[in-house]
């Protein structure tokens, strides 16, 4: 997190093309650490049968983000202009870099590996957080090897099912990155001009994207069920995506971009509450890092299929339906290659 502030901080130095490619690959470098990272951290303090919603709560933070940050982010560019002979572009990339700086500081020294380790659990709390520990990993996994051994991460390279796992996330990101790119442009063709004013129109569809975390992740958990979950969830998203392209009115397209965003931000928060409880301890590590490096290859992936399929067609709404497409087929992937067995969820005594 601190280099990743000051690989953003740095940002407003660039002036040219080359200097902001090795900033943003830095920027990548340093980030890519911290997700999984995070997704395995949680699968130590939390059985598997309260991952979609933990998972959920983690994942609001990108949905706050731009709900909070998107205004804030408008009001800096646009009345910090010029201050102290600087653009406004350079203050937002400087002022937003710094508090991540310190939270990263924070977290060294506050967070500890595992609950064993924490000296706000009293020794009783601390028994009985291993026992539930130990009795949902029995029920998922009897047989778990070592996870950091070489078997464990050889395991998750050649287990065809890591790769479905990647291509699953992969999709429901990839509906994420389209939105993000298609909203700003939507809101902007409909008449809004003005970089807050846009802002907080996307407050309104962020808004749906953090209720369909919230509450597609506590089904999934109540239902002990993932498959279904994930399937509805991202053509229900995939639908919105594409009828928000015909749509000529701005409340009639926030709205159905709403629907988008709550579709596959729900398919996400499923699809990350699988790794940890399929790959279990034989791969975890391994196989929910290579998840999360797959998947996020949908960042360099969306702008590249939008902007292709927009050459091949000649049409600007192309893009977005070929994006829909890919969600409906990582929906049948889902249903053919993940059987039921495979993402069986522990329940609770």
């Amino acid at each position: 997190m601190v280099l990743w502030g000051l690989a953003s901080a740095a940002t407003m130095l660039v002036t040219t093309a080359q200097q902001l490619y090795i900033l943003r690959l830095l920027l990548g470098i340093f980030e890519a650490g911290f997700f999984p990272g995070v997704i395995l951290y949680l699968s130590y303090w939390f059985p598997s049968y309260m991952r979609g919603r933990v998972t959920g709560t983690l994942l609001l933070a990108t949905l706050v983000a731009p709900i909070l940050g998107g205004p804030i982010s408008g009001i800096i560019m646009e009345s910090m202009n010029g201050v102290s002979g600087l653009a406004g572009w350079r203050w937002l990339f400087l002022l937003e870099a710094v508090p991540i700086i310190f939270i990263g500081i924070a977290c060294f020294l506050l967070l500890c590996d595992k609950p064993e380790q924490a000296h706000w659990l009293s020794t009783d709390e601390k028994a009985l957080h291993q026992e539930l520990m130990a009795h949902d990993k029995a029920t998922l996994d009897p047989d778990a090897v070592n996870p950091h051994s070489g078997q464990a991460i050889f395991s998750a390279l050649i287990d065809p099912k890591v790769y479905v796992l990647a291509f699953l996330y992969f999709s429901s990101a990839l509906g994420t990155y389209a939105f993000n790119f298609w909203l700003p442009t939507t809101i902007q063709k409909l008449g809004v001009s003005s970089i807050t004013h846009i802002s907080l129109y996307a407050m309104i569809p962020f808004t749906c994207a953090a209720l369909g975390m919230m509450l597609i992740g506590r089904s999934s958990d109540l239902r002990r069920e993932r498959r279904m979950h994930y399937c509805i969830s991202i053509l229900f998203g995939a639908a919105m995506l594409s009828l928000s392209t015909l749509s000529t009115s701005l409340p009639l397209s926030l709205a159905l971009l709403g629907g988008a965003a709550f579709g596959f931000s729900g398919a996400i928060i499923v699809c990350w509450a699988i790794p940890a409880t399929y790959l279990k301890g034989k791969s975890a590590p391994a196989g929910i890092a290579l998840v999360s490096s797959l998947g996020s290859l949908c960042g360099f992936a969306a702008p590249s299929i939008i902007g292709l399929a927009r050459e091949l067609t000649g049409k600007d709404h192309a893009g977005m339906y070929a994006i829909s497409l890919i969600m409906v087929i990582a929906a049948l992937c889902m249903l053919t290659l993940m059987p039921k067995h495979a993402l069986a969820v522990g329940k609770p005594d």
